[in-house]
């Protein structure tokens, strides 16, 4: 059954999660194999594993597939070893659990509730398994353009992408979550190309809220109906995602100067996602430039 997630017990290692945040919790996973591959049981699904789709610094994600129903989904794959380690060299900063906390938080709240966010199925944190499971629905077209050598989009295409981002981003910022990393990675194919959505669905949505900030709504309203027309209810001191998105802003700005906004900053990405799905390529990329060599004193004439 879906819903209200399960009072974690004392050997969970995720912290009770707030109201408001609807996925299925397991506490229990058994793995076993039958004649096409290794089958995960939980109290809620049972999962075939498809194959492994991508595999990063806190673990692999793999696409899976329910023997129920044929649902297919992708499993984000965090080994308990990588939520024990800080980031080296920095000051003050959350722990790598508080971050995934925070991500299924933020997930659970708003992919449920919205077509243009990625919805989070259920929560796999059985203590006796190596890894943390994040199942989540599956996007077969995969992210909207790839980084590296991929052609340009044509415009309408670009347009219908873009306009599914900006209403996934309008929704986040109205229930006070800040992405901090958008960029063409992080948006998702609802599906391959030639086999897209119907006309009210969207072509493509969010997903990764492993860096995203939360801010309080009422205060943001608040603060944006003083005289002076500005407010810092989503202001952030600190720079995260990646850095070609960032907006000028983010490097510029520190806590001494009073940050910079949230909001603006993630507009200033989606820009610039924008921008590269229809040229391929980010602005403003330095190119190499030849600067003549000094002559330094005693070689003039030489």
């Amino acid at each position: 059954p879906m819903g209200q997630p399960q009072q974690q017990q004392s050997s969970s290692v995720l912290p009770p999660m707030p109201p408001g945040v609807s996925f299925a919790f397991s506490q229990q996973l058994t793995k076993s194999k039958d004649r096409e591959g290794k089958v995960l049981t939980t109290p809620h699904e049972q999962y075939r594993v498809v194959k492994k789709i991508s595999r990063g610094a806190q673990g692999k994600v793999k696409k899976f597939k329910s023997t129920r129903d044929g649902t297919e989904y992708a499993a984000k794959m965090v080994t308990r070893a990588s939520l024990t380690k800080k980031r080296p060299g920095a000051r003050n900063a959350e722990s790598p659990m508080d971050i995934l906390h925070r991500e299924i938080c933020i997930m659970g709240q708003l992919g449920r509730s919205s077509p243009y966010v990625v919805a989070l199925h259920e929560v796999i944190d059985d203590p006796e398994q190596e890894y943390i499971y994040l199942i989540t629905e599956f996007c077969a077209g995969g992210p909207v353009l790839a980084q590296s050598g991929a052609r340009p989009l044509s415009e309408s295409e670009a347009r219908a992408h873009f306009s599914a981002l900006v209403e996934g981003l309008l929704y986040c910022h109205s229930r006070g979550v800040i992405h901090r990393d958008v960029k063409p990675d992080n948006v998702l194919r609802v599906a391959k190309s030639g086999r897209e959505r119907g006309r009210d669905t969207p072509t493509v949505k969010l997903i990764d809220f492993g860096v995203s900030s939360t801010f309080r709504v009422s205060d943001l309203r608040r603060s944006a109906s003083n005289s002076s027309g500005g407010g810092d209810a989503d202001s952030m001191t600190n720079t995260a995602g990646t850095p070609m998105f960032f907006a000028p802003e983010c490097v510029t700005s520190s806590a001494d100067t009073g940050g910079y906004g949230g909001i603006g900053a993630d507009t200033w990405a989606a820009g610039v996602t924008l921008y590269f799905m229809v040229f391929g390529h980010c602005p403003f990329v330095r190119l190499p430039i030849r600067l003549p060599i000094p002559t330094l004193p005693g070689q003039a004439g030489s």
